[in-house]
């Protein structure tokens, strides 16, 4: 068989299988146009237009190339009615760099993006729209594709909440408790891996301290917020005593029993008030009884 009809079979076998394995097109085109891609290839381009490579030693055995798995991320997931978007055509050489091409469902907004790595080395690249990007990494010589929807995507930054909080030394509630913490994500939920910068915060040291909370979301937005301990010692804000500890202040008397009796903080009445009560009674009752006396004996007369 000549090399000429071989080839144009391969071709016509190899875009029936592209097409199956994607589940998209129609053969028609591919099987008629064979013999012209076959003649534009060996006799019009410079380039090497080789989809499958057989193996010299056993002919039945062939390698797929990367061109094939290209026309296969093209048409698996760039369908029918999409439209190519503006997109940076490359990045770095354009022959040992990465190229990309962007391409839209004009129904549903969704981007598809092919980018293809054309360097020996594994490549990380950054894609970014109006409000949104995301950082992806791609294998030395390799195509991959990427699909989003721009109006998917989380653009809000998590919601810190708290509130400042006042302890005495020694006190060594978590940081967390004290400050009432909460961390909350429109689209993650609850967020509990944040990261808290103490800045020399010392429950031991009386002081003011700035504690700051930085927390990061699922898709990188971030948000931070700082919030104050105050750490006083334990006699700040007590009433000191004005007693100069030479004489026992007995305004307020206060006796205690560790019998049973209750506490008692009432004020007592001094004993020395009863003994002059008892005198005065005394005298006038020894008065009265010398003027019955004096009276008894003038009547007598």
């Amino acid at each position: 068989m000549k090399t000429s009809i071989l080839s144009v079979s391969c071709i016509r076998a190899l875009c029936i299988d592209t097409i199956n394995k994607a589940k998209s097109g129609h053969p028609g085109m591919a099987l008629g146009s064979a013999p012209i891609l076959y003649t534009l290839f060996t006799r019009h381009l410079k380039a090497d237009p080789t989809l499958l490579i057989q193996n010299a030693s056993d002919p039945n055995e062939y390698k797929i190339t990367p061109e094939a798995y290209m026309m296969a991320q093209f048409t698996k997931y760039i369908r029918p009615g999409y439209v190519r978007v503006e997109s940076t055509d490359s990045i770095g050489d354009a022959d040992y760099g990465i190229s990309n091409v962007v391409f839209k469902n004009p129904n549903t907004g969704k981007l598809v993006m092919v980018v293809v790595n054309n360097s020996n080395e594994e490549q990380t690249f950054t894609a970014a729209g109006d409000n949104y990007q995301f950082t992806a990494t791609i294998p030395a010589t390799n195509v991959a594709t990427y699909q989003w929807n721009p109006n998917d995507i989380d653009v809000t930054a998590p919601v810190i909440s708290g509130q400042d909080a006042t302890i005495y030394v020694g006190d060594n509630t978590d940081v967390k408790t004290l400050l009432n913490l909460s961390v909350v994500d429109d689209k993650d939920g609850e967020i509990s891996d944040y990261k808290i910068n103490l800045n020399g915060y010392d429950y031991q040291k009386a002081g003011e301290y700035t504690i700051e909370i930085i927390a990061q979301d699922k898709t990188g937005n971030s948000s931070n917020a700082s919030y104050k301990i105050t750490v006083l010692n334990k006699t700040e804000g007590t009433v000191e005593n004005t007693n100069d500890g030479n004489e026992p202040d007995n305004t307020d008397k206060v006796a205690v029993s560790n019998q049973g009796n209750t506490l008692s903080n009432k004020k007592s009445v001094k004993t020395g008030d009863s003994a002059n009560l008892v005198g005065m009674f005394a005298i006038l009752s020894v008065a009265l009884l010398g003027i019955i006396i004096c009276l008894k004996k003038k009547y007598n007369h």
